[in-house]
C-alpha cells in the first residue's frame, strides 16, 4: 500500500504548489477555508442538506479525518493538502481506488478562491496524476465536473483529460440531482509525466527534477 504524498514542489505565478498528506491539525484552517469560501465552493459540491457552516465547523474535522485516514489504510482513497507558497490552499483526493482488471480511480479537488488563476489547482491535479500513475501504477483516472464549472473543466483539459459522456442526475448538489461530465485519462496518455510536459508547455513555471 502506498502512502499518502508529499509531493512538490511546482513553481507556478500562484506560488509554489505541493501537496502533503490531510493532518489532524488541519482541523481550524479546513473551517475557516471551506466557510470563508462558502460562496465560491458550495455551487459545485454535493451534500445532503445540511447547512454549509454546520458541515464545516472545525470540530467536524475529527470524524471526518478519521474516516479519510481508515480509507487510506486500507488503500481506498488518498487525501492530500494543496499548499501555495507554504499556506493552505485546499484539498485534492484519489478516490474509489480499484484494483484487479480496473486498475483506476477518481480524481476530486477544491482550491481556495484566493488561489484562484495562478496555475495553482492545475500543478497540484498534475503532481497528484503523475503520483497514481507512477507509484500506485493505475491505468486510469476519471474526473466528473459540471458543464457550468468552466474553471474546472479548463483544468482536466490542460492535463489531458477526455470528456467522455454526460452523466444523468449524478449528484445531489444544493438540493437538486445535477447532471455532470464524465473525464478520462488513462496512463499511456500521461507519457512521461504530465507536470513535465506542462512546464515544457509553459503552463506551469518549473517542475521538480525526475527522481
Amino acid at each position: 500500500m502506498a502512502k499518502p504524498p508529499a509531493l512538490g514542489p511546482v513553481r507556478t505565478s500562484g506560488g509554489e504548489v505541493r501537496l502533503r498528506p490531510v493532518r489532524l491539525t488541519d482541523a481550524h484552517l479546513w473551517s475557516q477555508t471551506r466557510i470563508a469560501d462558502q460562496a465560491h465552493l458550495e455551487p459545485w459540491e454535493p451534500g445532503l442538506g445540511q447547512g454549509w457552516e454546520s458541515r464545516h465547523q472545525a470540530q467536524n474535522w475529527l470524524p471526518l479525518w478519521r474516516q479519510l485516514r481508515a480509507q487510506t489504510k486500507k488503500g481506498f482513497v488518498y487525501p492530500m493538502v494543496i499548499e501555495a507558497d507554504r499556506a493552505y490552499a485546499g484539498q485534492l483526493t484519489i478516490g474509489g481506488v480499484q484494483r484487479g482488471a480496473l486498475q483506476s480511480a477518481w480524481l476530486g479537488y477544491w482550491v481556495a478562491s484566493r488561489a484562484c488563476g495562478g496555475g495553482v489547482a492545475t500543478a497540484a491535479t498534475a503532481l497528484a496524476v503523475d503520483w497514481c500513475f507512477s507509484s500506485l501504477r493505475l491505468h486510469r483516472i476519471e474526473a466528473t465536473v459540471r458543464a457550468e464549472n468552466h474553471a474546472s473543466r479548463a483544468v482536466l483539459r490542460k492535463l489531458g483529460f477526455r470528456e467522455e459522456g454526460l452523466i444523468r442526475d449524478y449528484l445531489r448538489v444544493q438540493g437538486e440531482w445535477r447532471d455532470h461530465l464524465l473525464y478520462g485519462l488513462t496512463a499511456p496518455e500521461a507519457g512521461g509525466g504530465i507536470v513535465a510536459r506542462l512546464a515544457g508547455e509553459g503552463k506551469i513555471l518549473d517542475a521538480p527534477p525526475r527522481r
